[in-house]
């Protein structure tokens, strides 16, 4: 008796197991795979952790912080690019900081230097929010960093 015990939940579990597995297949088959890109970022704002990131969402989430839904987005890459661990936006409006109605984004990109510990942050204020959208749509698609020569240090 104990051996039919301990087979039929030997076997539950393995029904279990492989029943999650193949609802993963499942999911996956059903067009909800992740793609490359969306695997290897995390969005974040104030309110979440958004690890299914696509160019829509970075629309989206952005212009949450235009209106002022969010107080912040950050965009990170699970593998560093050109030694920036994010880049990170805020609106400007709620310091008192923007230039004017359009010109109301501060962005800043942090940037490595040697040790995990060790970054300093370079940002710029009064962006629009196009430029913004291009700086985060470069980064996310083309891993390309912003041309920061003109910005400041931040910390």
């Amino acid at each position: 008796m104990k051996k039919r015990s301990l087979l039929l939940i030997v076997l539950s579990t393995m029904i279990l197991f492989t029943g999650c597995n193949q609802k993963a297949k499942d999911v996956e088959s059903a067009g909800e795979k992740k793609t490359e890109n969306e695997e290897r970022w995390i969005l974040e704002n104030d309110q979440e952790v958004i690890d299914r990131v696509t160019l829509e969402k970075i629309e989206q989430e952005l212009e949450k912080v235009d209106q002022l839904e969010s107080e912040y987005l950050v965009l990170m890459p699970l593998e560093k690019i050109a030694h920036t661990n994010y880049i990170q936006v805020y609106n400007d409006t709620v310091v008192e900081n923007e230039k004017s109605e359009e010109e109301k984004f501060h962005v800043e990109v942090c940037f490595l230097k040697g040790e995990e510990d060790d970054f300093e942050l370079l940002g710029k204020d009064n962006l629009t929010e196009e430029e913004v959208l291009e700086i985060l749509e470069d980064y996310f698609l083309n891993r390309k960093i912003p041309d920061t020569g003109d910005w400041y240090l931040v910390s």
